[in-house]
């Protein structure tokens, strides 16, 4: 891991596993945390489990706004926990009311 003290950010190379309040577990390469806005993005593919067994494969690069629990990328497939398959572009879920919008 790697910090820049100039800009608050923080860079993880390679595969890299992020817990975020033992709700959220993200999967993903090349990762970036901006301390300052509390904002995790990368431009590999991730995958985001929740706390209820919910999926969030992310197909292109993605923004995670900590403190709003907000997600956003391009392009995204979400399996709820009953195995349902929703694909999604210009996908923007809202993980902590679970609410999700985008193009079907």
């Amino acid at each position: 891991i790697v910090y820049e003290r100039n800009n608050g950010t923080f860079f993880s190379k390679g595969n890299t596993k992020i817990k975020i309040e033992n709700k959220y577990t993200l999967k993903s390469k090349n990762i970036f945390f901006d301390r300052n806005s509390q904002t995790i993005y990368g431009s590999e593919k991730a995958i985001i489990e929740d706390f209820e067994g919910n999926l969030y494969k992310l197909n292109d690069k993605f923004k995670f706004d900590n403190i709003n629990k907000i997600l956003k990328t391009k392009k995204g497939v979400v399996i709820d926990k009953n195995k349902n398959k929703y694909i999604y572009e210009d996908l923007v879920a809202d993980l902590s009311k679970k609410r999700i919008a985008g193009k079907k």
